[in-house]
């Protein structure tokens, strides 16, 4: 119970110091734009800030390979025929396998090492996902454009079942925790399909960079070696304009990731193959800093960009984008 405590506590730190972190970097563009000089306006305003948060579902298939698989004491091993009575824990979410003796007979082991069907067994199960994005885009030759961001996405996941015909003798693996979370970097290039001064619409490509799809756990005896999983995925963004300088979104995405976890570094036919697919959907806003100040004139009734003593100034706040008669106060 106190390893599963302390997991769990860790776990809540590691996300609330992303979620702030997400917020301290939210408002530096805005204390910059507060007391910003015209050329630093200008620098800041093509890049466009982005908050999101989401829902959706995630498939995984862990593969072995040259592996088998053994059940014990409600626990699963994984175990490789030339390593003799040596077996690994599988903690597939959250940490790494840790090496154990089994205390099994020969005939039993090596009746799992000469039987090959035994060697190649996939798991499936699938469970709730919850994205957090963060990212900065800018638009290029007006129908290109480039995000540059990162996510932390939030796993729920607690079964993963055998193949039909292995369900009898292996059961169900059941996480312990059922909770893990993974941090990305990601790049995301997308091509505009349509763009007026109320809505855009772009299809998405992207490709990220994982890097923890579980806490690996600094022990001598737990065995871990990833090759850095680079997920790829694509989508369709809507974006409603509000105004000028602000917008609100939404996100439907598909996300696939496979990578290879090797349970022998020096050995490459000894693996798991961890397979993800995600489909989720992402509602958000968008803001960029305006490139001009707000008129400071309290007499001025002019809504739109305009001049006072060769000074240019906007007319209304950055989240207004129509006059009092709907009209739209700015063009795409």
């Amino acid at each position: 119970m106190k390893s599963y405590s302390f997991d769990k506590i860790h776990s809540r730190f590691q996300i609330k110091k992303y979620v702030v972190g997400l917020l301290i970097l939210f408002c530096i563009p805005n204390m910059m734009y507060a007391k910003s000089t015209s050329k630093l306006r200008k620098l800041i305003n093509p890049i466009h800030f982005n908050f999101s948060m989401g829902y959706g579902k995630t498939y995984y298939h862990n593969q072995t390979v040259g592996i088998a698989v053994i059940k014990k004491d409600g626990n699963h091993y994984l175990h490789i025929p030339s390593e003799a009575k040596v077996g690994y824990l599988i903690r597939w979410f959250r940490q790494p396998y840790v090496r154990t003796l089994l205390y099994e007979n020969e005939q039993t082991l090596s009746s799992l090492a000469n039987n090959t069907n035994n060697l190649s067994i996939g798991f499936e199960g699938k469970g709730n996902t919850f994205p957090i994005t963060f990212s900065g885009h800018v638009d290029i030759f007006k129908k290109l454009r480039v995000e540059l961001g990162s996510s932390i996405c939030i796993h729920f996941i607690k079964i993963l079942q055998p193949e039909e015909r292995y369900r009898e003798d292996l059961g169900d693996y059941v996480d312990p925790i059922g909770m893990h979370y993974v941090l990305k970097a990601y790049l995301m290039p997308s091509f505009k399909l349509l763009e007026n001064n109320a809505y855009t619409l772009l299809l998405n490509t992207q490709v990220s960079l994982n890097f923890t799809y579980g806490n690996i756990i600094k022990d001598a005896t737990a065995a871990h070696n990833w090759i850095a999983p680079v997920p790829v995925g694509i989508g369709l963004t809507l974006e409603k304009h509000i105004s000028e300088y602000f917008s609100l979104f939404g996100r439907l995405m598909y996300e696939h990731s496979n990578t290879v976890d090797k349970i022998l570094p020096n050995n490459s036919t000894k693996l798991v193959s961890l397979n993800q697919q995600s489909i989720f959907f992402q509602v958000g806003f968008t803001i960029n800093c305006p490139e001009i100040p707000r008129c400071p004139l309290p007499g001025c009734n002019i809504d739109v960009k305009h001049k006072h003593s060769n000074k240019a100034y906007r007319g209304v706040s950055m989240f207004t984008g129509k006059n009092y008669l709907g009209d739209r106060l700015y063009n795409k």
